[in-house]
């Protein structure tokens, strides 16, 4: 934490950023519960709560490549201002939606779109940019930092949107996440950046060639660096780990009904982010290794959430919440061990020319597997049980820890490393 706080105090453009950020991720707790709550009380399905889980994520990988030329040919900063703007309004719709009488499951569906295609354009500038403010060495401690600000914001925000969906109802909610989106954009724009370098003077330029040989460019990049290493095992952690959420949802909607009780379980899980991410940088392994030690500690507490759950279920006291809170907080603080290193070494394998493509394609490739986590997660918990979705996870994270260590030696991708 003292790293990541010399930072917020040392860094003027650093801290605004970090700032903004932060007050946009107040919309983002309170969606994260109201939006998932709307959809169960709609429809009452796991099956369909995965599906709009899924929506938030495909979209931004089918533009992906759009997306990051666009943030290496464009303002970064803009961007992000832009992609805070659509956010905040297309929040309104639903409640709009709601007063005039159509409000649908598959409007919601509609309003998901767009919120994957706006957070993806700002979460990608933002990963982009952050290499101009902080050193390599510090990249570390500067995307802990951001974990932590926008967690801790979240978590109060999830408590804030528990109470208010319960209180107001869903739809209601919505109207002060999108209030959050819009007061983030003014700190935004006043963020530093190096802007891109224009054509030169008198340059012919046919756009799609350009646009071609930066894509191939930005390729080659992730097939000869360690972020080809950190796809192909990320592909396999985001199938076992996308449907944590999920499974919290619908553990709280089955066995208590509150929604309130939902709000408890993942700020638990998001607490435990918090205190992993305040001592990721002072792991005292490599890089390579945090990330293969952080896959193998998710397996093995997703394991134990599996075989003490069922077990606390019949029990009728605050008991099975305390203890289930608890292993969730466990789960949250081991995930940053594999999160932190897997963003700084991608965002230090390309150059700044090609960085928002690198990062943007990335993203992606990892991003095409959230469906397929939210889908598969979705169904077994409607068949089998949320527990018994857990139990798989952690066979499988448990699984891919021990290969990271036995194929790599505990380190990553080492013979491409260095060229980052």
């Amino acid at each position: 934490m003292i790293g990541q706080g010399s930072l917020l105090r040392d860094r003027d453009d650093f801290r605004t950023l970090w700032l903004g950020e932060t007050v946009l991720r107040v919309g983002t707790g309170l969606r994260n519960v109201a939006v998932p709550w709307l959809v169960l009380v709609l429809t009452g399905s796991p099956l369909s709560l995965g599906l709009s889980f899924t929506l938030l994520m495909t979209p931004d990988v089918l533009f992906s490549p759009v997306v990051g030329d666009a943030i290496d040919r464009h303002s970064r900063r803009r961007l992000m201002i832009l992609a805070a703007g659509l956010e905040g309004t297309v929040l309104l719709v639903l409640p709009v939606a709601r007063a005039a009488g159509w409000l649908s499951i598959w409007l919601v569906y509609a309003v998901l779109v767009v919120l994957s295609l706006t957070g993806a354009l700002y979460h990608n500038a933002r990963e982009a940019i952050l290499p101009e403010m902080v050193s390599g060495n510090r990249l570390d401690e500067a995307n802990a930092a951001f974990y932590v600000g926008s967690t801790a914001v979240g978590i109060v925000f999830l408590g804030v949107g528990g109470v208010l969906t319960d209180q107001f109802g869903a739809v209601r909610t919505l109207l002060g996440a999108a209030a959050a989106a819009w007061a983030a954009t003014p700190l935004l724009a006043v963020v530093s950046e190096t802007p891109p370098e224009p054509a030169a003077d008198g340059q012919v330029r046919d756009r799609f060639a350009e646009f071609v040989a930066d894509l191939r460019a930005a390729v080659g990049l992730i097939r000869g660096t360690v972020v080809r290493d950190v796809i192909a095992f990320g592909v396999v952690i985001n199938v076992a780990v996308t449907p944590y959420k999920l499974l919290i949802a619908t553990i709280a909607y089955d066995e208590v009904a509150m929604a309130i009780a939902y709000a408890g379980l993942l700020a638990a899980f998001q607490v435990g982010g918090i205190v992993g991410n305040l001592g990721v940088d002072r792991v005292p392994l490599s890089r390579e290794r945090t990330y293969a030690t952080g896959i193998l500690a998710v397996g093995a507490v997703a394991l134990i959430v599996a075989g003490v759950g069922p077990l606390l279920v019949p029990i009728e006291s605050l008991l099975p919440f305390v203890v289930m809170a608890a292993f969730l907080l466990g789960l949250g603080a081991v995930q940053p061990l594999f999160n932190v290193p897997s963003d700084s070494l991608v965002q230090l394998a390309a150059d700044d020319e090609h960085r928002g493509r690198v990062v943007t394609m990335t993203n992606a490739a990892l991003q095409v597997t959230f469906p397929v986590g939210y889908l598969a997660g979705g169904y077994l918990a409607s068949r089998l049980s949320p527990f018994a979705v857990f139990g798989l996870s952690g066979a499988i994270m448990a699984g891919l820890g021990i290969l990271a260590f036995q194929r790599f030696g505990g380190e990553l991708g080492a013979g491409t490393a260095s060229t980052a």
